[in-house]
């Protein structure tokens, strides 16, 4: 099953330990990577978030992120609670496990504290 990285092989930003230490020194400059919040929510990629999804469509989509995990690569994920645009929102998936209830992706919250060992 995709397992995260070990240290050896993991990213390095030079001179910071970790993403989150990066982004909190130079919030400015990833914020304005990162673009407004506005085109953010227009940007074509996320219309797609419109079409009605099968179940089929999602097994392939969950078989693919598997197989990225697999290879070792990350892979970015967007949730959104459409047609309700309060929640639009990406996580980096970087293992996965069987589930209750099919596949579970184990992934990264930028907005939830590290916890102890992360």
């Amino acid at each position: 099953m995709g397992v995260a990285r070990g240290a050896a092989e993991r990213v390095v930003i030079p001179g910071y330990a970790n993403l989150r230490e990066f982004s909190r020194a130079q919030e400015a400059a990833v914020k304005e990577g990162l673009g407004g919040r506005f085109w953010t929510l227009v940007h074509w990629t996320n219309w797609r978030v419109t079409f009605p999804v099968t179940r089929g469509h999602q097994a392939t989509v969950a078989r693919e992120v598997m197989d990225e995990l697999d290879a070792g690569r990350l892979v970015q994920l967007l949730v959104t609670n459409w047609p309700k645009p309060e929640l639009n929102h990406t996580v980096v998936a970087f293992a996965y496990r069987p589930g209750p209830q099919g596949v579970e992706f184990v992934v990264w919250i930028r907005t939830i504290p590290p916890s102890p060992g992360s």
